[in-house]
Formats: C-alpha cells, structure tokens, sequence
C-alpha cells in the first residue's frame, strides 16, 4: 500500500492540470528555425560543390582546351636486397605474441 506524502500529491495534480509552459511556443519556434537553418546550409553546401554547366570564364574555357599526354611509368632498375639478420626488438616481439597466445589459451574460462 503505497501512502503518497502532501507533496507528491500536490506535484501529481499539479502535472495532471498544468497548462502548457508560455515558453514552449518559443522553443518550437528555435526548432523551426534551427531545422530551417539546417537546410538552408545543406542547399547551399550542394549549390557550392556542384559544378556549373559549362566553362564560365576564358580561363576555364583555355584550361579544358588543352589536351592531356599521358605516359607509362617506367619501371625501376633492380637493386639487390640486402639480407640481415633477425634484430632483438623483432625477436622480442614474436617471444611476446606467443606468450600472449599461450597465456590465453592456458587461461581457464
């Protein structure tokens, strides 16, 4: 049996028969304008990464005219490979993967 103190009471009516807060009106009208701001952002980031039709000045109208040359790279002459041994960091880093890996697998669940 649950006994609601005179507050609780109080905030339960209150919440039941509360009229609309006289600022929610305004906080609707900063979310149309926010959202309203958004698209207008992403209008303009489509406007400003599309691209018009056609040369718009002599400069890009020069720049399209000039034909590309295309070449194949050449290929690099072959140096031999020098052959070194295995370092101690490499070494200690296989050493430690496996110890890792056993560690793992000897754990019990």
């Amino acid at each position: 049996f649950f006994v609601a103190s005179r507050l609780e009471r109080r905030y339960a009516l209150h919440s039941v028969f509360h009229k609309p807060s006289p600022t929610m009106p305004r906080t609707q009208a900063a979310g149309h304008v926010a959202l309203a701001a958004g698209g207008a952002v992403w209008l303009l980031a489509g406007v400003a990464f599309v691209n018009p039709q056609g040369p718009t000045t002599a400069r890009d109208a020069a720049l399209r005219s000039h034909r590309v040359v295309m070449s194949p790279f050449q290929a690099a002459p072959e140096q031999p490979e020098a052959t070194t041994g295995m370092s101690w960091a490499s070494f200690a880093s296989v050493v430690a993967a496996f110890g890792l890996v056993a560690g793992i697998a000897t754990t019990p669940v």
